[in-house]
């Protein structure tokens, strides 16, 4: 994780008492992490997908959830999301999606996260991890 931005992002989301997905993009390892913190919403995660393809993007992308104090992701926005990313194909080109989950959510979001996109023949691999440096070791294989 990124230590104390994460603090401060989290302290912030305390504050003010909403979410937030921070997205941090790392050119030169083509990679981009879209932080999750707070009650991370539907809207929130399909406004954040979408707006992914409208500005540089990169071939690898790490959904990190593993400060998120809520989830709601059902099987039906996993759909939504491979959508919208099967749209942008061509842009994004090869790539693989990588979610961090906190370990009590690790194997439902692997079942979804792993099986949905496989059933919607999305055109990225995606894969569930419990850390960071697993998904950037993923990255490199």
């Amino acid at each position: 994780m990124l230590g104390n931005q994460a603090a401060d992002f989290t302290e912030k989301i305390n504050r003010i008492g909403r979410s937030m997905i921070e997205t941090i993009i790392f050119p030169k390892k083509k990679y981009t992490i879209q932080e999750c913190f707070g009650d991370i919403t539907t809207e929130e995660l399909l406004e954040t997908a979408q707006s992914f393809f409208g500005s540089a993007h990169t071939p690898y992308v790490i959904w990190d959830f593993s400060i998120a104090q809520m989830i709601n992701i059902s099987p039906e926005t996993i759909k939504r999301l491979v959508v919208i990313w099967n749209k942008q194909r061509a842009r994004r080109g090869y790539g693989k999606t990588a979610i961090i989950a906190p370990a009590a959510l690790e194997f439902s979001f692997s079942k979804m996260f792993e099986t949905i996109p496989k059933l919607n023949n999305a055109s990225f691999e995606t894969r569930v991890f419990g850390s960071l440096g697993e998904a950037k070791q993923w990255f490199s294989e």
